[in-house]
């Protein structure tokens, strides 16, 4: 008996061990304002990814927005990876409804998340 309480204990120290040698990510929200710009530029070298809600969809399931090139260039200097966010302002139910339910506008908006990943080399 105690010799398998010692072996889970064991097992739960290396677990523990292999756990805490993980590297832990710093997440940043960005919104499109200057003064949220300005607080990544400041502090990029503590952030490992970058997620600016700058996009949005439209009714027919397009992208729309825009990221700070400052935000881009800073990210890449400092080896920080880009995952934009695409946001339902005002939550709006009909159009999330639509993209969900409509094939057409579904597979536009997935589209539209590949191109704008893939053209901007986002992560």
């Amino acid at each position: 008996m105690i010799q398998r309480i010692l072996l889970g204990v064991g097992f739960l120290l290396s677990v523990a061990a292999s756990a805490c040698a993980q590297k832990l990510e710093a997440l940043w929200y960005s919104t499109g304002n200057e003064a949220s710009t300005q607080d990544f530029l400041a502090h990029a070298d503590k952030i490992s990814i970058i997620s600016p809600q700058v996009f949005a969809f439209d009714s027919a399931g397009g992208l729309h927005g825009r990221i700070d090139p400052r935000l881009v260039a800073t990210a890449r200097e400092k080896g920080v990876k880009v995952i934009p966010l695409v946001v339902n302002p005002g939550f709006s139910q009909p159009l999330i409804h639509r993209i969900l339910t409509n094939a057409d506008t579904r597979r536009r908006s997935i589209e539209s998340m590949v191109a704008l990943c893939r053209d901007n080399k986002f992560d």
